[in-house]
């Protein structure tokens, strides 16, 4: 009897030391990790080029409308900062709304005239997955440009570039972003991001990854 206490107690050790380990991965990711150093220059970025645009976390209103937040207004002012230096955009319903919104979006283009496509039908709130919505938009593609232009958040593009790479054979350019905000200013929003980001989004769609290649 002794033995099984001790065991059990040995074993509540490992798993709580196990969950102290992990947890302060996420906080060090969510809070002080940055991917990227200094900002990104538009001359970066090849004339003419078609730009992958991911959406991050949005909020649907009720009425159907959407809210989508800071970190989407971020990622569309950006594009619009380097509009000179694109030739078409394929993105979520989170970023191209903030064109919408304040009248950026004519006739389907940017500013008039940078297209604006969609990676897939809009769903209110049924999300997809981030392979899934690039392999939606290079499906569009017939056939991909010889280079792409990735742009995410920058807590998502480790994820968002190894998802490309397994789809697209071309040369991946990747809009270093900074300090990219969240939905909100609420201060756990870093933390709940970090944590489905390393031990439920990456874990999947690596398995995904990995189901591709035994499917080829």
């Amino acid at each position: 009897m002794r033995d099984w206490r001790k065991m059990l107690r040995w074993c509540l050790f490992v798993l709580a030391l196990a969950g102290i380990i992990l947890l302060l991965r996420a906080l060090h990711f969510a809070y002080v990790f940055h991917p990227f150093s200094g900002p990104f220059e538009c001359a970066s970025i090849p004339p003419n080029s078609t730009v992958l645009a991911l959406g991050f976390v949005y909020q649907q209103k009720p009425g159907g409308t959407l809210d989508s937040g800071e970190a989407n207004r971020f990622l569309a002012a950006e594009l619009l900062r380097c509009q000179e230096r694109i030739g078409m955009i394929y993105t979520q319903k989170a970023i191209s709304y903030v064109f919408e919104a304040n009248a950026s979006l004519q006739a389907g283009k940017l500013l008039g005239v940078v297209p604006v496509r969609q990676m897939h039908a809009h769903q209110p709130g049924k999300s997809v997955r981030t392979l899934q919505a690039l392999q939606l938009a290079l499906n569009q593609m017939n056939p991909p440009p010889d280079n792409l232009v990735l742009l995410a958040h920058d807590k998502q593009m480790e994820r968002a570039h190894r998802d490309l790479a397994a789809l697209y054979a071309g040369r991946v350019i990747v809009w270093q972003v900074r300090d990219v905000p969240y939905q909100d200013n609420i201060w756990f929003r870093p933390l709940f991001w970090a944590l489905r980001e390393l031990y439920i989004a990456r874990p999947l769609e690596a398995v995904q990854r990995w189901k591709m290649t035994l499917s080829h």
